[in-house]
Order: C-alpha cells, then sequence, then structure tokens
C-alpha cells in the first residue's frame, strides 16, 4: 500500500510532466511514509531534487538524486511550498508560461464543450 506522500508524488509527476523536461520519483534516495525525493529538469534546463515532507516540498539540491542543498544558496533549500506548481512557479518562468497555454487551451476546450451542449 503507497503511502499518502508517495500518492501525492505520482499524482504531481502525472499532473506536472507537460511543463518540466522530465520529472520521476527518486529510486537512489531515501522512501519512506514522510520522506521522498523526486528529480526534475525544467524546461530551462535546470536539475533539481526535490524533497517531499508532510511540510511541503522543498529544493534539496540542485542536482539529481543529491540530498545535499547549496550552503551559499540557504533561501532556497528552506523554503517550503504547499504545492510543486508553486515550487515551479518560483523557479522555472517557462513553467509559469506553459501553465498559462496549459490553462487557456483547457478552457477553450470546456467553452467548445458548453456551446455544443444544449
Amino acid at each position: 500500500m503507497r503511502s499518502q506522500l508517495e500518492e501525492e508524488a505520482i499524482a504531481a509527476v502525472r499532473e506536472f510532466s507537460y511543463a518540466v523536461q522530465w520529472i520521476c520519483i527518486s529510486e537512489m534516495l531515501p522512501r519512506t511514509n514522510e520522506l521522498l525525493f523526486l528529480n526534475l529538469t525544467t524546461l530551462e534546463h535546470t536539475t533539481y531534487c526535490i524533497e517531499l515532507t508532510a511540510k511541503g516540498w522543498r529544493i534539496a539540491s540542485n542536482r539529481a538524486d543529491c540530498m545535499n542543498g547549496d550552503f551559499r544558496q540557504l533561501h532556497m533549500h528552506t523554503q517550503y511550498f504547499e504545492s510543486l506548481g508553486q515550487l515551479l512557479d518560483t523557479i522555472s518562468p517557462l513553467y509559469r508560461t506553459k501553465f498559462g497555454g496549459h490553462l487557456i487551451s483547457k478552457l477553450n476546450d470546456l467553452e467548445r464543450t458548453t456551446k455544443g451542449s444544449p
């Protein structure tokens, strides 16, 4: 049986795969009911290792499968986000653009569906 965090991570991988170059749950770093890590590469070609805990989503490192962040960028590695979307919104301008386009596309689809309904 999967933990709530694992379910959240799996859902995030599915939900945000369109807006990043690459995203997956780390197979190398620890995975418990209270902690797991994802690796992702943004559309800007920047790689991150993301920690997910009950506190939220946090950038653990600027390298895949690495838990040790750059001490010179402490502010980046100590901030928690409620969602992966919030985190991506902070680190990836191209994510914001892609998300906006994705949202407009969904709204247009909804409008077409609604107009076609009696």
